[in-house]
């Protein structure tokens, strides 16, 4: 696929975030509780990877930003996905599609990505420079143009010195990306990306993916 770059995707992010006229977004929730049953809580933790990925500061915000990550799919319902796993002491991994994850959000609930949004790792690679950002995401989305092009698109808001320090000393799993963050302006166009996101409190047998596909848990 080729990658919409430079001034074009970065003028464009706003209005993808904001669905503006032409586009679809699409989010629907991922997880579905079960009755009648007292499953244990399990830490899930998330990860995707992008070819590209833009940021575009928020006017009037210092730290507020729009992510855009263009999606590479094969097809119209064969997309890269988001690779999850859990914790101790339940192990598991699968993927779940961008849709899904973005529909994290909107489950509401105290311990939800949507009343408390999650830490993020924002790492990106220029040859042999490594950069690091340390943000929380909030309203994700999977916007698609009118030419079939999907984007994941979401609000993010960059970390303080004082709080990107409390994750590195902390046990997240963010503080080894916290301990060595960029000091430089961030620029337009990440390049190539990768994102790790802090753990969701879930329970076990709420664990679903696209079509409500009951995923095993291997204990071990």
């Amino acid at each position: 696929m080729s990658v919409v770059s430079g001034k074009s995707i970065v003028a464009f992010a706003a209005s993808l975030v904001m669905a503006a006229g032409g586009l679809t977004v699409t989010s629907s929730p991922a997880f579905a509780a079960e009755k009648d049953e007292k499953p244990q809580k399990v830490s899930v933790l998330f990860a995707f990877d992008g070819r590209a990925a833009f940021m575009t500061a928020v006017n009037g915000s210092q730290r507020m930003y729009d992510f855009v990550m263009p999606l590479t799919c094969t097809s119209a319902t064969e997309c890269e996905e988001v690779m999850w796993f859990t914790d101790r002491p339940v192990r598991d991994s699968d993927s779940m599609t961008f849709e899904n994850f973005a529909g994290l959000w909107d489950v509401k609930g105290n311990n939800s990505f949507r009343s408390d949004p999650p830490n993020i790792a924002i790492v990106t690679q220029n040859g042999e420079s490594r950069s690091t950002i340390i943000a929380d995401m909030r309203n994700p989305r999977v916007a698609t143009t009118t030419d079939g092009q999907k984007y994941f698109t979401a609000r993010v808001r960059t970390e303080t010195q004082k709080g990107t320090t409390q994750i590195a000393k902390s046990d997240s799993p963010l503080a080894r990306h916290a301990t060595n963050p960029t000091s430089t302006p961030i620029p337009n166009n990440l390049g190539p990306t990768s994102i790790f996101i802090d753990p969701l409190e879930i329970n076990e047998i709420d664990i679903r993916v696209r079509l409500a596909k009951p995923i095993p848990v291997q204990r071990y």
